[in-house]
């Protein structure tokens, strides 16, 4: 893996109500270590991280395209259709008081879901915010949601026996697809329909045919010593990066490659997918000034890739009211 040192540029200084991005941009991400959206501009390999857009932020999901979020604002969940002119939209009462969000690959809709609970709420964002509440309670609590453009649910929850993975939909009744020895993370879906999963003991399996019909193979152990804190594929299903800790390595599907694990300033990190298919936010607490860092796996050899923070001087946005 190659790690790039990426040059620092001034950030955007206009208030967040009238800031615009301009030139080349990757995506907007949740960057956790000021609770703020924030713009990543330029490429990947000499990106910069543009002032936030908004902050004063609990927590915050982008879309897979990067143009809306779901934000929370003092425990109040809101939408936002347009990143680049940001505005909210309170959503129903009924979607309040959730903690997570998996989005559709078209950033159509998303499972919203939060911690010990078995309960769901799939929101349709257009033309305007709708709520559908779907009950797993009786399956367990809900560890992980991926989400399939035909917007089909398969979720992994936690129970007495371990874990079992669970396939459900807007209308249906939720179906039990396979019993795991412990809850698994679940990547999003790749355009051939597939979705890798990782259990607490590292197993990685492939879930192919995502649907009430799905087929769990199973792959490797990926991660030994470690627990298992992200999973993410390329949108092509070729290379899946895993996280444990400040730990990163890459499985290829096509040939069972495992690369050397790699240690990160980082601890503990997730994967967030940013606009451009196969390029990552590590998210994860990292000291004031600290680099942020991109992971580019859409090319034959994944990089890490910093992005250095605003220099201090730049005005920050006023918190969202």
């Amino acid at each position: 893996m190659s790690v790039h040192a990426v040059c620092v540029a001034l950030a955007l200084a206009l208030p967040a109500a009238s800031q615009t991005v301009g030139g080349p941009l990757t995506g907007y991400v949740f960057d956790l270590g000021t609770r703020s959206i924030r713009a990543v501009q330029g490429l990947p390999g000499g990106a910069r991280l543009a002032a936030p857009v908004l902050s004063g932020l609990d927590w915050a999901s982008v879309s897979p395209h990067g143009d809306r979020a779901l934000v929370s604002i003092e425990g109040r969940l809101s939408l936002i259709r347009d990143l680049k002119a940001p505005s909210l939209e309170p959503l129903p009462g009924e979607a309040q008081g959730f903690e997570r969000a998996a989005w559709a690959p078209g950033g159509e809709a998303a499972v919203l879901s939060r911690a010990a609970s078995g309960q769901l709420r799939l929101l349709r964002v257009q033309p305007e915010p709708a709520v559908e509440a779907l009950d797993l309670s009786s399956f367990g609590t809900v560890a992980s949601v991926s989400v399939t453009g035909q917007l089909d649910l398969l979720v992994s929850v936690a129970n007495e026996n371990g874990g079992t993975l669970v396939w459900t939909a807007p209308g249906r009744d939720p179906i039990a697809i396979a019993s795991l020895g412990s809850p698994a993370l679940l990547s999003g879906i790749t355009r051939h329909g597939s979705v890798f999963a990782i259990d607490a003991a590292c197993r990685l399996f492939e879930i192919q045919n995502a649907g009430s019909g799905a087929r769990l193979l199973p792959l490797t152990t990926a991660c030994e010593g470690g627990t298992p804190t992200s999973i993410a594929a390329t949108p092509d299903g070729s290379s899946v990066a895993l996280v444990w800790g400040s730990t990163l390595r890459f499985f290829e599907p096509a040939t069972g490659a495992l690369s050397e694990p790699s240690a990160l300033a980082l601890a503990p990190a997730s994967l967030d997918s940013v606009s451009t298919g196969g390029v990552w936010w590590l998210s994860g607490p990292r000291p004031p000034g600290a680099p942020a860092w991109l992971l580019d796996a859409r090319g034959p050899s994944p990089s890490v890739l910093f992005v250095p923070e605003a220099p201090a001087e730049t005005p920050a946005a006023p918190e969202v009211q």
